[in-house]
């Protein structure tokens, strides 16, 4: 069956092809499928190259408030001799989805209402955004039904940590640490235990329990991930967008220069979920 009027083709001269839910680029405003949706991928004169502001000394992240100078901040936490960053000194965000009022440390706004979200919400799909309605041309009910399922699964894969009762929670934790897999070289001892969520936009993996040598650091275990969900990694290139590591509990990311074994019982249990998400660098830095 033939559906000539739905979707639009991709800008890219060499491309062309039909997407029936294309991405506008919020530089050029040009419309483009998922395979050119960066800026990198279709060429756009207008993207501006964006860099996380982090201390050259001790790599650490330093937090920017809005109007606040990125050099100022960083020589006075150099002067300072390089104390550890309060991360409680960032802004907030609500969510402004239906009844949800949840707060989370990291911006996440929609690309085509604007409007902030939190961490369940933060897909258009997820907050119902006019903007699906606009590009389904009204024909939205083709895609209702895939819709609904990947809802569902987004909302499972959260309530599945959070609803829980302790016990069976740490029941659950133990039987995965048991199966989790990793590199078997590592002794036993060196394990640090970590359960991944994959991008669910770019994976169909399913959370899976992984060990890692505690020595290594966060943006060694990152690349380790992306590897083993598939996932595409351009953290060595500029860009705007980068994978994080964040954790499900608060939605803070984790430092990338940040060794394993640095983490306190307090900030990380043996096993505690963690999402590997694609972050526009602003949203980090804010």
């Amino acid at each position: 069956m033939e559906l000539p009027d739905v979707g639009q083709h991709c800008g890219v001269a060499v491309c062309q092809q039909l997407d029936f839910l294309p991405f506008v680029c919020e530089q050029c405003q040009g419309i483009f499928c998922e395979n050119h949706q960066k800026f990198s991928d279709h060429g756009c004169d207008t993207s501006i190259d964006k860099v996380v502001p982090t201390c050259p000394l001790c790599n650490q992240i330093i937090v920017v408030l809005s109007g606040q100078n990125v050099n100022t901040l960083v020589n006075r936490h150099i002067e300072a001799g390089c104390p550890k960053e309060d991360m409680r000194k960032m802004v907030t965000y609500r969510c402004s989805f239906g009844r949800c009022r949840k707060k989370e440390k990291v911006r996440m706004s929609c690309r085509e209402c604007e409007e902030q979200f939190c961490m369940r919400h933060r897909y258009p799909r997820n907050h119902e955004c006019p903007s699906l309605a606009t590009q389904n041309n009204g024909n939205g009910n083709i895609f209702s039904s895939f819709l609904n399922t990947t809802q569902q699964r987004i909302n499972a894969t959260i309530s599945r940590y959070r609803k829980k009762r302790p016990e069976t929670k740490a029941r659950t934790r133990e039987r995965k640490m048991r199966q989790a897999v990793g590199n078997s070289r590592v002794p036993v001892n060196d394990r640090f235990y970590m359960e991944v969520i994959f991008p669910l936009e770019e994976t169909p993996i399913p959370p899976k329990m992984m060990y890692f040598d505690k020595r290594k650091r966060i943006g060694q275990v990152l690349d380790l991930i992306a590897r083993e969900g598939n996932v595409r990694n351009l953290n060595n290139r500029s860009g705007d967008e980068k994978l994080y590591l964040l954790s499900l509990e608060t939605g803070i990311p984790f430092q990338n220069s940040r060794k394993l074994s640095s983490f306190t019982p307090e900030e990380f249990k043996p096993g505690d979920p963690v999402l590997l998400e694609r972050l526009h660098v602003d949203e980090v830095s804010r």
